[in-house]
């Protein structure tokens, strides 16, 4: 059940955000997902489930003091939030909570504390795209940790937003929460070279009724509803 040294470094060079011994570091990374994301976690004794399943955690631990290591219990402590324990049930090593960030930067944010000098990895996966994020505790050390990058999904199709989130060469962030909404996200699609000839009318937030949507699309215009724009 060791962990190797080289998946070790990776980690040490991977991000987040280390609170301890009166200094932190700020690094970040951030992983291609897939875009189904349907929550597919499946609970058990030694795995958290999270967001409703969309992501899980579990803990590998090993005591620095003895050699003795193992697998955490988890509790799940509500959607967002849970904790492990190693020894006893009533004494908690890890506090773990996610939020979905996705509409401010397209990521799963993971925050971790621990309760525990003891030498561990938290790992947090994706069921759906298989990425594992690795959270390591050093033996000896009482580690806060903080990660609003952790899980991104669908990077590609992600944008706008807060952040202002950018879509690839070729394509067009395609807002979908309607006119007028400050900092509003949507999904990059293809921008249209071409539209066919299909009467299908929906009316853009500039007032103007289009053909069809691929005809709002080319012209770079949110779509305020189906259907032509009512005459005042």
């Amino acid at each position: 059940m060791k962990r190797s040294k080289s998946r070790w470094c990776q980690v040490v060079a991977a991000v987040g955000l280390w609170l301890g011994a009166g200094s932190a570091r700020a690094e970040w990374i951030s992983f291609p997902a897939a875009a189904d994301d349907a929550g597919t976690c499946v609970a058990g004794p030694r795995t958290l489930c999270l967001l409703d399943g969309r992501l899980e955690a579990s803990v590998h631990f090993r005591n620095q003091r003895d050699g003795s290591e193992g697998l955490g219990m988890a509790v799940s402590l509500g959607d967002r939030t849970g904790s492990f324990w190693f020894f006893r049930s009533d004494n908690l090593e890890v506090i773990v909570k996610a939020l979905d960030g996705t509409a401010l930067n397209g990521h799963y944010w993971v925050f971790m504390a621990s309760l525990s000098d003891l030498e561990f990895w938290l790992d947090v996966r994706h069921p759906v795209s298989e990425q594992v994020r690795e959270i390591y505790n050093p033996p000896g050390h009482l580690y806060g940790f903080a990660d609003t990058r952790a899980i991104p999904v669908d990077p590609e199709q992600m944008c706008g937003g807060i952040a202002g989130i950018q879509c690839s060469e070729g394509q067009t962030c395609d807002l979908t929460q309607g006119c007028g909404v400050a900092d509003a996200h949507g999904v990059c699609v293809a921008l249209p070279q071409t539209c066919p000839s299909v009467s299908e009318p929906v009316c853009g937030c500039d007032g103007l009724t289009y053909a069809n949507d691929c005809e709002r699309l080319h012209a770079g215009v949110v779509k305020q509803n189906d259907g032509p724009c009512m005459v005042p």
